[in-house]
């Protein structure tokens, strides 16, 4: 039942995000964690919501919950949400000018998944970023 409730939150929550409509898309996302706080899909999800919101504390708390999740109560630290959890927190250290963070962040996505492009990409222009500042 509580999962059922948590999975058309997620749902809605996709559709309003696909309908820029990230303000709604963050209410359900957290009104499903109401229902499973430890759902990582809707921690990852409400995060990247609120990254469009700008509003990244909040980002990085969702970030930081995914993680935790990941690695202490699945033991699945390698968790392909894991470097989204991490691009996404990357994203919010950067627009909070917590530069190194965001690099270290972007690193350990890579060592999570070394041969994925996108990622090395993000992690090599942090490093330029970083080495101008």
């Amino acid at each position: 039942e509580q999962r059922q409730i948590a999975e058309r939150q997620r749902q809605q929550g996709n559709a309003a995000f696909k309908a820029k409509q990230y303000s709604e898309a963050l209410r359900c996302y957290e009104l499903g964690l109401g229902s499973q706080k430890h759902n990582m899909a809707l921690h990852a999800n409400a995060a990247q919501a609120a990254l469009k919101l700008n509003c990244y504390v909040q980002a990085l708390e969702h970030c930081d919950k995914v993680l935790h999740l990941a690695e202490v109560l699945y033991n699945k630290p390698k968790d392909p949400l894991c470097v989204k959890a991490l691009q996404r927190r990357a994203a919010a250290y950067q627009a909070l000018e917590q530069h190194s963070k965001a690099v270290d962040d972007l690193k350990a996505a890579a060592a999570i998944l070394p041969g994925d492009k996108e990622v090395g990409v993000l992690s090599r222009a942090s490093d330029t970023d970083s080495a101008c500042c």
